[in-house]
């Protein structure tokens, strides 16, 4: 299951554009888990790409949020339990992202692992372009 789970938010990630607010809600929900690295891969979800040279846009800040607050609600109705406190300040602070439009609103430590992810991207890139490079 974990697998098919991590290739289901793949696929999701991938095929619908960023600025879809069904999408970026099940990352919310995939989100709460203890399994790392779906956990992971879900955060990812949440973080806008770059597609053909321009940093895709976070949904409308009134379509994510009707989204938002039937899901959870209907979450809660099926389970007939408390919604996690983590998926509600996941939600809020998408939502805020949503709200601030393209501006990213990240907290320093947010801000430290992107910084690291992104020093990561770089060094594990280089590699292919060498061996591009290398077959030309």
């Amino acid at each position: 299951q974990k697998q098919e789970v991590h290739i289901v938010l793949e696929w999701l990630n991938d095929i619908y554009p960023f600025n879809n607010p069904q999408i970026r809600m099940t990352n919310i929900l995939q989100s709460n888990t203890n399994d790392t690295e779906i956990k992971e891969f879900a955060l990812k979800g949440l973080r806008p790409r770059i597609r053909n040279g321009q940093l895709q846009s976070y949904p409308s800040f009134p379509e994510f949020m009707n989204i938002a607050t039937t899901e959870i609600f209907e979450q809660r109705q099926n389970k007939q339990e408390n919604i996690s406190k983590s998926i509600i300040e996941q939600t809020i602070t998408f939502a805020s992202k949503c709200l601030s439009g393209n501006t990213i609103i990240w907290s320093k430590q947010e801000q430290k692992n992107e910084d690291i992810k992104m020093e990561e991207k770089d060094e594990n890139e280089q590699f292919p372009i060498c061996v591009e490079r290398f077959k030309q």
